[in-house]
């Protein structure tokens, strides 16, 4: 009976472990946590506080959306039909943001389009900069 029940026992923790990664994988996208560190290390230098390479500022959410010189950057709820993505994840080095260093992972590329996908919510008051 002992080895039967310390079986069950490693079994059903092994399925609550892996139905707890399955809900951490599915859970939204975290703003704060998540988004914010990405675009603060990856975009904020050419787009963030009184930057606005290509006429493109990430300190609010409108002007995040609204986009620059290359038109609408988000379109909220269709991740691969934004320019925003279709930088981030182009292979042409004229196009490709950041423009220089590292591309961004596969990991931050799903991160991005999820937070876009789910509607790229945005903290109340929460700005990288004044609103240019």
């Amino acid at each position: 009976m002992r080895i039967t029940m310390s079986a069950t026992i490693r079994s059903l923790f092994f399925w609550l472990v892996t139905l707890h990664g399955l809900a951490a994988n599915g859970a939204e996208v975290d703003f704060a946590h998540d988004v914010v560190p990405l675009l603060k290390q990856q975009c904020s230098k050419c787009h963030g506080g009184s930057q606005k390479k290509g006429g493109y500022s990430i300190n609010v959410r409108e002007s995040l959306l609204a986009g620059g010189e290359s038109g609408v950057a988000v379109v909220v709820g269709q991740s691969k039909q934004s320019e925003l993505y279709q930088r981030i994840t182009s292979s042409d080095d004229s196009l490709r943001m950041p423009p220089e260093g590292e591309p961004l992972t596969a990991r931050q590329f799903e991160l991005l389009a999820r937070w876009i996908d789910e509607g790229a919510t945005w903290e109340a008051g929460f700005s990288f900069g004044p609103r240019l």
